[in-house]
């Protein structure tokens, strides 16, 4: 939820992940769904009167569920040092697709990372 009252939205998540290890390699497959209310959306990608334009239309943010899926890694060099690699796509809900500042119902994504731990 919203506790800086900027947006007086609410969000969950949901998510499964599956545990392989292959050597030093930890790989996870997931799977998850992400909700979010209406006025989290609205927040995020809602087109006021005063924001639109003749290329943008008005858009009030319906709350929404968006499905993801992918793979994380992670690679221990030592106990205390690993590198880490995510990479995925999320199908955006319609309540955040259908507004006018988003092209594409689909979200691809990676991150690449090195990480001590002491």
């Amino acid at each position: 939820t919203d506790l800086g009252d900027e947006h007086d939205g609410s969000a969950a998540e949901l998510s499964y992940t599956f545990d392989f290890k292959a050597g030093k390699w930890n790989i996870n497959p997931e799977l998850g769904a992400h909700w979010a209310s209406d006025d989290y959306v609205d927040h995020l990608v809602g087109v006021s009167a005063s924001e639109a334009t003749n290329l943008r239309s008005q858009y009030k943010g319906e709350d929404t569920i968006s499905a993801y899926a992918g793979i994380r890694a992670r690679y221990e060099f030592t106990d205390n040092l690993a590198f880490n690699v995510r990479t995925g796509v999320t199908k955006l809900g319609s309540g955040i697709e259908n507004s006018s500042i988003i092209d594409d119902d689909l979200v691809y994504h990676a991150t690449f990372g090195i990480n001590y731990n002491y």
